[in-house]
């Protein structure tokens, strides 16, 4: 339920960064630019999102984990084992998440018309 919500979050903030910037996603189509190339710019920009929020997870995670286990073990012995394989699954997973929660977004700042984006305000 926590991944989900986190997604839903990340095309939220994506959506509102396409309306936001309407005009400039206007003046770029106005100089040159193609629709695949706009849809680029805003699933590059979610690739950012979703690896800078995937680092900070992983970090808070692993830290959190240590000292779980830290404390834990005055319990039960116990030994900290680094999850090298479950960080690389994370990064992919969170990375692919990305790109998926990008593609309505950017199919949306593509259909721009150029004329009506350069009037928005």
């Amino acid at each position: 339920m926590l991944a989900a919500s986190g997604q839903v979050d990340v095309t939220i903030t994506l959506a509102i960064g396409v309306i936001e910037r309407t005009r400039e996603i206007g003046m770029l189509r106005a100089i040159g630019a193609t629709r695949p190339q706009v849809r680029r710019i805003v699933i590059a920009e979610a690739l950012l999102l979703a690896a800078i929020g995937t680092a900070l997870g992983l970090l808070a995670g692993l830290y959190l984990s240590y000292v779980m286990v830290l404390g834990m073990s005055t319990l039960f012995p116990m030994a900290y084992s680094f999850p090298l394989g479950g960080m690389v699954a994370a990064v992919a997973v969170g990375l692919i998440f990305g790109v998926i929660v990008a593609l309505i977004p950017a199919r949306q700042a593509a259909g721009m018309e150029i004329v009506r984006a350069l009037q928005y305000e």
